[in-house]
């Protein structure tokens, strides 16, 4: 579902991808990710990110390549800004679409 909202055609489809996502993660229905919901969420974006980063350098010839937690720590970041341990829905709106987009 991460590469649907990469590929969203418009910032509302995006948010609805992104709100069906979150409810995926969102197991005990609480409205917030929080323990083993937010440890999997954060995996699951970071590997998504470095899938992205491996491809985008073997496409592009480029040599560089972040380390897992240098990219795992931005994540955390981008989609829990004020580093309280939980993702509300309206940061995972913000968050997960800059995840997923802001690197190609």
């Amino acid at each position: 579902m991460l590469e649907e909202i990469d590929a969203a055609k418009t910032a509302e489809n995006a948010v609805d991808l992104v709100d069906e996502l979150f409810h995926v993660y969102d197991r005990d229905g609480s409205g917030v990710l929080q323990g083993e919901e937010y440890d999997k969420v954060l995996k699951d974006l970071t590997a998504h990110i470095l899938r992205e980063a491996q491809e985008r350098k073997k496409r592009l010839g480029m040599s560089f390549l972040p380390p897992e937690e240098i990219l795992h720590q931005w994540v955390v970041d981008v989609v829990d800004p004020n580093h309280d341990g939980a993702i509300t829905l309206e940061e995972a709106r913000i968050g997960f679409r800059k995840a997923v987009n802001d690197v190609k």
